[in-house]
């Protein structure tokens, strides 16, 4: 049997990236005017600073979010550079990789403890993808135990087909939904 392995691929890095980069650059302008008292340009100059001064202080924790952004890119730049693998099936079971949003430990379940392998679809905003994204969820039963543990396909891409017949080669016991 050759063994089905998918590897964590780059998207979120990127967006990531972009996003923080956007945070921390658009409000650079803004900052002079925290510490440099403005000259009023129109009679109604006191309203300005203060607004000024307003929009200026909201800029901080853009740009400290925009920070945390960058830093949680460049970790998932390495975790995705290191190509770790996000799923296996192999003769002797199923893998299921780390996963960092949410947190999850790698997992390995030999054959003769699964029942089923579940692929459900999940309608939510998982990391703010947008409203109404579609993502899928592998979900493994085990015998007698209900659920043994669940991953959702995130950062690396599921092939129906190729988990199939890694199931139907390795353990033909074992049911495959979708």
């Amino acid at each position: 049997m050759t063994p089905y392995v998918e590897r964590y691929r780059g998207s979120l890095p990127a967006r990531l990236l972009l996003l923080g980069i956007l945070l921390v650059v658009l409000p650079w302008g803004r900052w002079d005017r925290l510490t440099t008292p403005s000259q009023p340009t129109t009679p109604g100059g006191p309203e300005n600073d203060f607004l000024d001064t307003l929009s200026a202080a909201l800029s901080i924790p853009a740009v400290v979010f925009g920070c945390l952004l960058i830093a949680g890119a460049a970790v998932q730049t390495v975790w995705t550079a290191r190509r770790r693998v996000a799923f296996a099936a192999d003769e002797n079971g199923l893998y299921l990789g780390a996963h960092l949003l949410p947190p999850a430990r790698p997992t390995r379940i030999p054959w003769d403890q699964v029942s089923r392998v579940q692929l459900r679809q999940v309608k939510g905003v998982p990391h703010g993808s947008g409203a109404g994204a579609t993502w899928n969820r592998l979900v493994i039963h085990g015998r007698g135990r209900g659920r043994l543990a669940a991953r959702l396909v995130d950062g690396w891409r599921l092939d129906r087909r190729k988990l199939a017949d890694a199931i139907s080669s390795a353990a033909p016991s074992v049911r495959l939904d979708r």
